[in-house]
């Protein structure tokens, strides 16, 4: 069973990095975190995607005011979130992801890969 793999989905858009502490290495789905402004998005099982943020306040208020969005802990430090993946529009809204950014090779040069999805400009 695999979890929503979160660089095929939105890697090109936004910054995604690999908890090697998880998987089985970049390309295992277990191990992509979404970097956001806010908090992080990661996988969190079959058609679930999990949020924490990084502190209480409006961003968990509005959060918990979105459909299907189910709180699982909260303390001073923020919460922990889990979404159906319908609804990581409206949680990245709220999270606000960060750009993918131009990688470039100093071997290579005139190749441009935008965040993790490997295609060249």
């Amino acid at each position: 069973m695999k979890p929503i793999n979160l660089n095929a989905k939105c890697g090109g858009r936004w910054q995604i990095v690999t908890d090697r502490r998880i998987g089985d290495g970049p390309n295992d789905p277990w191990s992509q975190v979404v970097v956001c402004e806010h908090g992080l998005l990661y996988p969190a099982g079959m058609g679930l995607i999990g949020a924490v943020t990084k502190r209480p306040g409006e961003i968990v208020d509005r959060l918990r005011g979105l459909a299907g969005v189910g709180l699982v802990s909260e303390d001073e430090h923020g919460a922990a979130v889990v979404f159906p993946e319908a609804q990581l529009t409206a949680v990245a809204k709220l999270l606000q992801p960060k750009a993918a950014r131009p990688r470039r090779f100093p071997s290579r040069p005139g190749v441009v890969v935008r965040g993790n999805c490997g295609l060249e400009a």
